[in-house]
């Protein structure tokens, strides 16, 4: 999802080196403007969450409902990414 979000902003010109600017900017350039939905941006931001607990919390633990829900939302993500950078081309 990260490197999906990443070809967008820099097929916008735009550049950033941190998971939480790739957030930031895909709100502010995309989700503010209306070129992608609220609920698209929002799984780019709990997939980050859900990857932060995973990498930094000691007692996290992801059931296989949760891991495939995180799998579906970021194949939405991305193909969603994909969509209008097609646009743009």
């Amino acid at each position: 999802m990260y490197y999906s979000a990443q070809t967008l902003l820099l097929s916008a010109g735009l550049e950033t080196s941190t998971h939480k600017g790739v957030i930031k900017l895909i709100n502010f350039h995309f989700t503010n403007t209306g070129k992608i939905s609220q609920d698209i941006a929002k799984l780019l931001k709990s997939t980050y969450d859900l990857r932060q607990s995973g990498d930094y919390s000691t007692d996290f633990i992801v059931n296989k409902v949760t891991a495939e829900t995180a799998i579906a939302n970021a194949q939405q993500f991305i193909d969603e990414m994909q969509r209008i950078i097609s646009l743009d081309e």
